[in-house]
């Protein structure tokens, strides 16, 4: 296989390698066969902290990852190099440009370490460089293989182009995958519930309290792939709300009703459905965006607050917080009295006390206020 196979071969492993550890993992293991290495890792140096990270590996004894980052690090001669920290990012530079092989030979570095784990000559590409980081990739060989040549740098040189791009795209992958985890969190902690749909009415997001409803099957439900309502009617409100919303994302309506109010055969309360347009996305090559989000409140369902937010949120003492859990779920003054064995009037003197605490004066502005202060969920 020429240079010019050999070059693609590893360019097709580097388009595979963003949003993947295999596939960065897969690329170092096949550059370093193919350049005869003993071991290749991408390492981080923190110029400040001097300490070094290894990110991926291959073919590295991990007792020399172990030894090499608690202890011979701060000894490496290549990593230590004056020229190393200033070498430009994309440079690419042979070990014996740092230090010829005859002086590492006589370090402690070399004798104690690198010539025990094979790790005694170096070619390395700098993929970042400026500030307090200096990040790359190293490909070491050992005292029984020859030394890196002019073909071995000449590689090197030709992928740190596409090296670079791939980390970067790489790392946009990384942060809109934990954005999206993040986001995932955030919606799972809402009491309300959340479905997001494409513009043809497809699901693309359901939050943990939309599962529950879903799942009950009273008054909103999934059927073959679509939202459906108890019955007919409901089925056909609840599509028109859905049409209008996504035709509004869209920009060929303007306003119309998105609102739906759906009957449950519980008996319970309708459940209230309001379905929002979301701004109107290009679609980039085939990735099709939310365009439709819906929001589903049951008004039978009770808050999951905490005593323990209560009493944070507010300054309640327990036998107050327990309290005001009590009054939040409907309970009676004197039921409130019976359940925590108190007279009346000391529940009447403990409401009054919360009040003064809530900077309330009714129980219909407490309640506002504490579902307002405390909607999300703990877990």
């Amino acid at each position: 296989m020429d240079q010019r196979d050999v070059l693609l071969k590893l360019t097709e492993r580097l388009l595979a390698a963003p949003g993947s550890q295999a596939g960065w993992q897969a690329f170092v293991l096949d550059l370093c066969d193919t350049l005869q290495g003993s071991a290749a890792n991408f390492i981080s140096h923190n110029l400040v902290s001097h300490t070094a990270s290894v990110a991926v590996t291959a073919r590295t004894d991990s007792e020399a990852l172990r030894l090499y980052s608690q202890h011979w690090y701060a000894s490496d001669p290549w990593a230590h190099s004056l020229l190393m920290s200033r070498l430009p990012s994309g440079a690419v530079i042979v070990g014996d440009e740092l230090i010829s092989h005859n002086e590492m030979r006589r370090t402690a570095f070399y004798n104690d370490f690198a010539r025990h784990y094979g790790v005694v000559r170096c070619l390395a590409g700098i993929i970042e460089s400026g500030g307090d980081t200096l990040s790359g990739l190293s490909i070491n060989r050992s005292e029984e293989h020859k030394p890196f040549d002019g073909e071995d740098d000449k590689l090197l040189r030709a992928l740190m182009g596409p090296l670079q791009r791939a980390l970067e795209l790489h790392r946009r992958l990384g942060s809109a995958e934990l954005l999206a985890a993040n986001i995932t969190s955030v919606l799972d902690r809402l009491p309300h519930a959340v479905i997001l749909l494409s513009s043809s009415g497809n699901i693309q997001f359901v939050n943990r309290a939309a599962e529950e409803i879903l799942a009950s099957k009273d008054g909103l439900m999934l059927s073959q792939g679509e939202l459906r309502a108890a019955n007919a009617a409901g089925t056909t409100r609840l599509r028109n709300a859905l049409r209008n919303a996504a035709l509004i994302s869209t920009g060929e309506l303007i306003h119309s009703d998105t609102a739906v109010a759906l009957d449950r055969p519980s008996g319970k309360r309708p459940l209230s459905v309001l379905a929002a347009p979301l701004p109107k996305h290009h679609a980039a090559l085939g990735i099709k965006a939310a365009a439709v989000a819906v929001f589903v409140t049951d008004p039978e369902c009770k808050p999951s607050t905490e005593a323990a937010t209560l009493r944070a949120m507010f300054g309640l003492t327990p036998g107050e917080a327990q309290l005001m859990l009590l009054r939040l779920e409907g309970v009676s003054v004197q039921q409130a009295a019976e359940r925590l064995e108190l007279a009346t009037d000391t529940v009447r003197k403990r409401l009054k006390l919360i009040f003064q605490k809530t900077g309330t004066h009714r129980q219909a502005d407490l309640m506002r206020h504490v579902l307002l202060s405390t909607v999300p969920r703990t877990v």
